[in-house]
């Protein structure tokens, strides 16, 4: 099974706050793709592990993963 992940900027839309989703933050030390969140409380963007998350241009739903056992 392929899907495909659609990214969305930032500027145009943003993601349902404290919902896991894709984040794209280039330039970041080791990995520019993280696994993440919005907190609307402080205003900025938070990987899973609650570490501040800085330049992020783009974020994607987390894909639905494969199907097993008819789901």
């Amino acid at each position: 099974m392929i899907e495909q992940i659609e990214w969305v900027e930032i500027s145009e839309r943003m993601p349902q706050p404290l919902i896991d989703v894709l984040i794209y933050a280039p330039g970041m030390s080791y990995s520019e793709i993280w696994m993440g969140y919005y907190d609307i409380e402080e205003q900025h963007w938070r990987a899973c592990d609650g570490c501040k998350v800085e330049g992020v241009h783009s974020w994607a739903p987390l894909p639905l993963g494969p199907i097993v056992g008819g789901r």
